[in-house]
């Protein structure tokens, strides 16, 4: 269908059209937010994540010695292995059950297997490892994503620390893990997937197009019905012939009546002289000869004739 048409539809049909726009943005919004007793909500969520950078340390920072020596190689190499170990730990069933206990967390992700928490070590250019891990939070806004990831990192700090007051470490000793930065700028990930309101949307823009196409055609379509059955006279329609059921071999005979039938009229004559006067007018056939060879006429006339005749001349 050309564009010519397709204007000249909507032009005729623009009460139609608007209503089914309309009715179809209605139901796109309503596609893409939830509308309850408690207020309006998308539908779908976003996903923001937020990063924090920690070191592994210890007091007296020995990476800010210079010629420190093989001692302090060794302990900074050392850092960087236990980097892998406590990243481990951040994802650890201690540090989840913080953030549940805390409110960051919701015990039914927990319980699906989804952690919205995850640490990495981080490796230098050449692929190296350094003390550095970073701790990343993910959640549907960029607020909670922040507030998660400054939480994960106190909630890890917390759960190393009781450790090391279990094992009786002295302070001197122990491990340090400081924020480098507690948080980053929120980045947005996943924005809310748009691909359901716009299928329904143009899924009841195709709906109302094709009615106000039917539409139209259906009111192009009336006239000429009309004018072809002006112009076209109507048949008379064949009578229908009446099949007469045949008798099954061994049925009982038909019991249907037939109809009586109506009788001829008689015209009755009026004037029986004028009517016997045209038929002696007529030639008779000739009366045959007795046996004795004597004639009683000129001609014949059957019995029923003449005994009709005598009867009107008396």
């Amino acid at each position: 269908m050309d564009l010519a048409l397709y204007k000249s539809v909507l032009a005729r049909h623009r009460r139609l059209v608007l209503v089914g726009v309309l009715a179809s943005f209605a139901l796109a919004v309503l596609a893409f937010v939830r509308v309850s007793p408690t207020g309006i909500s998308y539908r779908s969520s976003e996903r923001w994540v937020n990063e924090a950078t920690l070191v592994v340390t210890q007091a007296g920072f020995n990476e800010g010695r210079s010629g420190g020596g093989a001692a302090v190689d060794t302990t900074l190499q050392r850092f960087a292995a236990l980097v892998n170990v406590y990243a481990a730990l951040v994802e650890s069933d201690e540090v989840v059950n913080l953030l549940v206990k805390r409110g960051l967390v919701e015990r039914e992700d927990v319980a699906n297997g989804e952690i919205p928490v995850v640490a990495t070590p981080v490796v230098s250019d050449n692929g190296a490892s350094t003390p550095l891990m970073t701790i990343t939070a993910s959640a549907s806004s960029a607020a909670k994503a922040t507030a998660l990831t400054t939480g994960a990192t106190r909630a890890f700090i917390d759960a190393l620390e009781r450790r090391q007051r279990a094992a009786g470490i002295p302070a001197s000793q122990r491990t340090l893990v400081q924020p480098v930065r507690r948080f980053g700028e929120p980045t947005l990930v996943a924005p809310r997937s748009k691909s359901l309101p716009l299928i329904v949307f143009l899924a009841g823009l195709s709906a109302t197009f094709a009615a106000a196409i039917i539409r139209d055609g259906g009111l192009r379509r009336q006239p000429e019905e009309a004018e072809l059955a002006e112009s076209v006279p109507l048949a008379p329609a064949p009578e229908q012939s009446r099949s007469v059921p045949s008798k099954r071999p061994g049925s009982p005979p038909s019991k249907r009546r037939r109809r009586p039938t109506k009788p001829t009229p008689i015209t009755p004559v009026e004037d029986t002289t004028a009517v016997l006067t045209a038929l002696d007018s007529e030639e008779a056939p000739a009366r045959p000869e007795a046996a004795d060879g004597s004639t009683s006429g000129s001609r014949w006339e059957p019995q029923s004739t003449a005994s009709t005749r005598r009867a009107n001349q008396s």
